[in-house]
């Protein structure tokens, strides 16, 4: 909705798939027609498309109040609204993702050799697993990760196991690093690769 009613993205258009979300002020879609795919971005608010791309291939989406996020071979990205760039999510290469669902501290890929690959929140691979057969969605639900396809009468249920027991430090897995050092007397870590180096409490502030 606007001010003048409602808005038009294609009167008319040749374009056979379509996808599209809502992330704040924004509406990000993508439509696709042999073979060739676009991706848009609009400002509901002001009425005006901001801009997009286009490429052979297809483009998957999913927008909403987590962000934009849109895949497309072996990569997932996630698009900024904001100042129109993306940052990569997920990457397998050699593979095809089939979907995706972006929880609070991982992301979950479906691979089309029947794959399940989770990365963290910096993009970096934590864990995968093979699969008898293909699943057709996949979804978060909090720290829980549902799967299921079309054939079975059953959703398979993933979950995280984390060892804080055995716990030394935690920290942003964005901060990226080629090693980490814990100070003699354990209160700090230094996180450092040859631009430079970030120090660290416990309670995991800079």
């Amino acid at each position: 909705n606007n001010e003048e009613g409602d808005m038009y993205i294609y009167d008319e258009s040749e374009y056979t798939d379509f996808e599209g979300g809502f992330c704040g002020n924004y509406f990000a879609f993508v439509s696709g027609k042999a073979g060739q795919w676009i991706f848009g971005l609009i400002d509901t608010k002001e009425a005006l498309y901001i801009g997009g791309y286009e490429q052979k291939g297809r483009l998957e989406l999913d927008a909403g109040e987590q962000g934009i996020y849109i895949s497309s071979e072996d990569l997932l990205v996630r698009f900024d609204e904001e100042d129109l760039t993306e940052q990569e999510t997920a990457y397998v290469p050699g593979s095809v993702l089939t979907g995706f669902s972006v929880g609070e501290d991982y992301t979950a890929v479906m691979t089309e050799d029947n794959r399940i690959a989770f990365f963290d929140k910096g993009a970096n691979l934590t864990d995968q697993i093979k699969l008898s057969e293909g699943q057709a969605f996949i979804e978060f639900a909090g720290d829980t990760l549902l799967t299921a396809n079309r054939d079975a009468s059953a959703v398979w249920v993933y979950r995280a196991v984390s060892h804080k027991d055995a716990e030394i430090w935690a920290y942003d897995p964005r901060d990226a690093h080629d090693e980490a050092r814990i100070s003699n007397d354990g209160n700090t870590v230094m996180l450092f690769d040859y631009e430079g180096f970030r120090i660290y409490d416990k309670k995991g502030e800079m």
